[in-house]
């Protein structure tokens, strides 16, 4: 045991004596060294002096370069020779070293170390400056200004157009200057030009509403057409003249230039007038005999007819009196146009716009320009009564497709599509659909649009309610990424602006609006045009979005108190469907209540609601749902109306 104890004590003094060794012998090699896992400005230094440390930093400062990244994929590159960027010991590098507890090196392993110098390294401004003004990104051959979008009128269709504006090349110099500096201060290699904003942006760009509204503006006087007769002789005043008239303030205004209307009519005076002016006449022989002029032939009333003129061009009510053309009043086709394409992304230029008395009449021109009788239409199952009885006045056969809680159910549409003989068209009202008041997700558009290429089957997209979202913001619709002309989009203002003006508008390809065009002449020649214009006039005159917006804080507030009044006397015997947006709520009635007699009840209480089974596309088809309107009816009407729907479902349960 005494031996044992012996070499243990020898085994230990020993081990004590070779960590001490260790210990020891690391305090003299990390003395005046860096300790491991060292660095400075991520600069490796560890077991370095400080002379070894200052000569890596100041080879690294002469290695230094940056890149600028500039526009149209072109580079250039400033180096430290070309600025004198160099390292300049100031004692920060010996203050490192000296900093570091070297008798502790062994807890370096353990624990990295990391300094940071900001002054150390310099450069020569006036040499930067020197460089900077001599790279090719200020070369003013190459960095040209940006241009800005402008309108011009384009001599080929005779209208006000606007030419795109350019970006060009050219940079905001203070900014370049101080993002170059502060990239080289913080030692970074690259200057992406572009990611940074360095260049000069057009003030006004192509989507600029004030500029898309001056040459909507100026199109719209340069539309005029009017035909001057003088005997057998002709004169047109088109756009091609009147361009030259037109002037604007500084708010659009389009204005007409003084003296500009008189003198036109003064031209034709000097052209066409007879009136006591000497007239040449050839003679059997071919000679000529010159009559001189006396107090017979014609001649223009100056005055009288420049004041008519102007009365023209000024007083655009007057073609409320008058026939239009069946396509739709044309300033309200290019807004319209313009709008929604800017708005929506709807429209390209493979589609046109038709404007109609209502939305219905979209419905009704479109399946009788492509549909006979006995061909299929796929519907929303429910769907809205109005279409359903348009497919139908045309022997239509009918498919309804069940929906899901974010619509079209599109297992059985795909179904139908494979089974179903000659489908002609897919109709669907994809935002807060009319009963149900669901709203089609974005990932079921885009199968729906899918489906239907691949069958060669049209969609018609019913949007009435799009613009009345209670959150959120609202779907791209799916005439949006319409690329192959197979939908046709159906817009009103009927639930924006009034039922009564009867003004909807269909976009879409232009050979299907064509055969709908000449349906609709033969129905009522063109929607009434005073309705256009006033829909014009409020599109253009008004802010349209801040309408928009008005109408959703209305409706939002609405379906708040709606909520509540079902909450409060029809559950928990009559449940609904949740709805973000539209005009209606999908009511269920409990099992065992017939829904016939509830509406009867309801209605003999006068309180109308619609009964589920007009809303599906076969009507003998039970249904347990019924439809709140919520949308004409005033808060005072809205909570008796709900009192007394309470009232009628409990006589029915608790009876």
């Amino acid at each position: 045991m005494d031996k044992k104890k012996k070499w243990l004590k020898i085994t230990l003094g020993i081990m004590a004596l070779v960590i001490v060794g260790v210990y020891i012998g690391g305090i003299a090699a990390f003395h005046g060294k860096f300790l491991k896992n060292t660095d400075i400005n991520g600069m490796d230094v560890s077991d370095m002096t400080v002379e070894e440390a200052e000569k890596l930093i100041r080879e690294q400062a002469e290695d230094y370069q940056i890149t600028l990244k500039e526009r149209g994929n072109n580079s250039e590159t400033i180096t430290a020779e070309e600025i004198g960027y160099h390292y300049v010991s100031n004692g920060e590098i010996e203050n490192f070293q000296k900093s570091q507890p070297y008798a502790l090196w062994f807890v370096s392993y353990f624990r990295p170390a990391s300094y940071a110098f900001e002054t150390a390294v310099q450069y020569d401004e006036t040499l930067l400056k020197e460089k900077a003004d001599s790279l090719k990104c200020f070369d003013k051959a190459t960095a040209k200004a940006p241009e800005d979008a402008k309108m011009v009128f384009q001599e080929s269709e005779n209208k006000y157009v606007i030419k795109k504006e350019k970006q060009g090349a050219k940079l905001k110099q203070k900014k370049f200057w101080k993002l170059l500096t502060e990239t080289i201060s913080e030692r970074d290699g690259l200057l992406d030009l572009e990611k940074e904003s360095c260049y000069q942006t057009p003030k006004v760009t192509s989507d600029d509403k004030d500029l898309n509204q001056l040459v909507e503006n100026l199109n719209h006087y340069v539309d005029i057409e009017i035909t001057y007769c003088f005997g057998n002789q002709k004169e047109v005043l088109d756009g091609s003249v009147v361009k030259d008239w037109l002037t604007y303030d500084k708010k659009g205004k389009v204005l007409v230039k003084d003296g500009a209307i008189s003198d036109y009519i003064a031209s034709l005076a000097d052209k066409y007038d007879t009136y006591d002016k000497p007239r040449k006449f050839k003679t059997s022989d071919g000679t000529y005999v010159t009559v001189e002029g006396g107090s017979y032939g014609w001649k223009i009333d100056q005055t009288a007819e420049a004041e008519e003129l102007t009365k023209l061009m000024e007083e655009e009510p007057i073609l409320a009196l008058q026939y239009s053309t069946t396509e739709g009043y044309p300033p309200l086709l290019q807004h319209l146009k313009a709008y929604m394409k800017s708005s929506r992304n709807i429209g390209t230029e493979d589609d046109g716009v038709l404007v109609t008395s209502g939305a219905q009449q979209i419905m009704d021109l479109f399946t009788k320009s492509i549909l006979n009788e006995g061909e299929t239409v796929i519907c929303e199952a429910p769907s809205f009564i109005g279409s359903l009885n348009d497919f139908r006045s045309y022997k239509a056969k009918l498919v309804g497709i069940p929906m899901d809680t974010d619509g079209m159910n599109m297992e059985a549409l795909e179904k139908a599509l494979e089974t179903e003989k000659n489908v002609k068209f897919i109709y669907t009202i994809p935002n807060f659909q009319n009963p149900s008041g669901i709203t089609m997700s974005l990932e079921k558009r885009h199968r729906l649009y899918e489906l239907a290429k691949a069958h060669d089957v049209m969609i018609l997209e019913d949007n009435p309610y799009g613009d009345l979202y209670y959150e959120g913001e609202p779907l791209p619709s799916i005439k949006s990424f319409d690329t192959d002309g197979i939908v046709l989009y159906a817009g009103s203002f009927s639930k924006v602006i009034s039922p009564g003006m009867r003004v909807g508008y269909a976009i879409g390809p232009k050979p299907v609006l064509a055969k709908m065009t000449v349906c609709k002449q033969g129905q009522d020649v063109h929607t009434n045009i005073w309705s256009q214009v006033l829909c014009y006039r409020f599109m253009t005159e008004y802010d349209f979005d801040a309408h928009l917006a008005g109408l959703r804080k209305i409706y939002t507030k609405k379906r708040a108190l709606l909520l509540d009044l079902m909450e409060k006397h029809l559950a928990p015997y009559i449940t609904w469907d949740p709805f973000n947006g539209g005009l209606f709520a999908w009511c269920h009635l409990p099992k065992g209540v017939d829904m016939m007699e509830f509406v009867q009840k309801a209605l003999e209480k006068k309180v109308c609601v619609v009964p589920g089974t007009a809303f599906l596309t076969d009507e003998n088809e039970p249904c347990d749902a019924f439809r709140i309107n919520f949308s004409t009816p005033t808060d005072e009407q809205l909570t008796k109306g709900i009192t007394l729907l309470g009232e009628t479902i409990r006589e029915m349960v608790e009876k």
